[in-house]
């Protein structure tokens, strides 16, 4: 069955009963599906980091003037600027695109300092049986995007779908939910 990406993203958000203040980032969007979805629902403290400028100008494009209600970031990760804590990060993304451990451990970094100390991360990749040696993107089983998010977050949930892409093929996707530790004291 083909859901949408944003259906996924959202059934997370309910279950985990995200406040419609509460601060939210998506990580890498070229879609204004979801942040269209989440205004709708009222949330309101919505930010969007995209390293690509033209990506982002798109999106505002697709928001018209519901853009004035998000905040855009236009950096890599590496060079972002934590702004403030966040209670959800979603990626379906960037990550799934970092090949290198060093990479992914700086990205993590970053996660890590944005959360709040109980913050949701929110990643899709794609599915091990997807990524060929030669593909530019990894793909994970569930045991093993655990094992690559590391111990500073608790898997909680993993979906298994196939995202509606159109006019692109239909890999299968994995979704994991995960909640950042306490930090021991």
């Amino acid at each position: 069955m083909l859901v949408d990406h944003s259906d996924v993203f959202l059934s997370f958000v309910d279950e985990i009963g995200i406040n419609t203040w509460e601060p939210i980032i998506d990580v890498g969007n070229r879609s204004a599906d979801l942040l269209g979805a989440l205004m709708d629902r009222d949330y309101r403290n919505l930010s969007l980091l995209n390293p690509s400028a033209p990506a982002l100008g798109s999106v505002q494009m697709q928001l018209g003037l519901r853009a004035t209600r998000v905040k855009w970031y236009c950096h890599e990760i590496d060079y972002f600027t934590v702004p403030h804590s966040y209670r959800l990060w979603h990626d379906g993304a960037v990550f799934l695109r970092l090949r290198d451990e060093a990479e992914r451990k700086r990205y993590l970094s970053k996660v890590e300092e944005a959360l709040h100390a109980d913050g949701h991360l929110i990643l899709g990749v794609y599915d091990q049986d997807h990524a060929s040696p030669e593909s530019a993107t990894l793909g994970y089983s569930p045991e093993a995007l655990r094992q690559a998010v590391g111990d500073s977050f608790d898997l909680q949930q993993v979906r298994r779908v196939r995202p509606r892409m159109p006019g692109r093929p239909h890999p299968g996707m994995i979704y994991g939910r995960f909640v950042r530790k306490a930090a021991d004291t």
